[in-house]
């Protein structure tokens, strides 16, 4: 982004929907890490935080609502991934819902 800030100025600079929740998944686990000696349930549930709701095992599943319901911060980050995914699904803007 540096570069193309030094060699075009005036372009305007794009990102995938790929790359933003790549890096929304980041911060979750980013988070999950920094809480994680706060909140032992989070040990070893790096995949458990990260999986979409579909793609989760039983077991992860569980864990997973345990760590929602105790609306740890590394929750709010995945909520607000989900919620970010959401954008990408609407028709247009007046569909947005403003729930969290």
């Amino acid at each position: 982004m540096k570069v193309m800030k030094a060699i075009a100025p005036q372009a305007i600079q794009a990102h995938d929907k790929f790359h933003l929740i790549q890096k929304l998944s980041d911060a979750i686990d980013k988070t999950r890490k920094q809480e994680l000696k706060q909140n032992p349930i989070l040990k070893k549930q790096k995949y458990t935080v990260l999986k979409n709701e579909e793609n989760r095992t039983e077991n992860q599943q569980i864990i997973f609502e345990q760590i929602n319901m105790m609306n740890l911060k590394t929750s709010q980050a995945w909520r607000l991934r989900e919620n970010f995914k959401d954008i990408f699904h609407l028709d247009d803007l007046e569909s947005l819902s403003y729930e969290m």
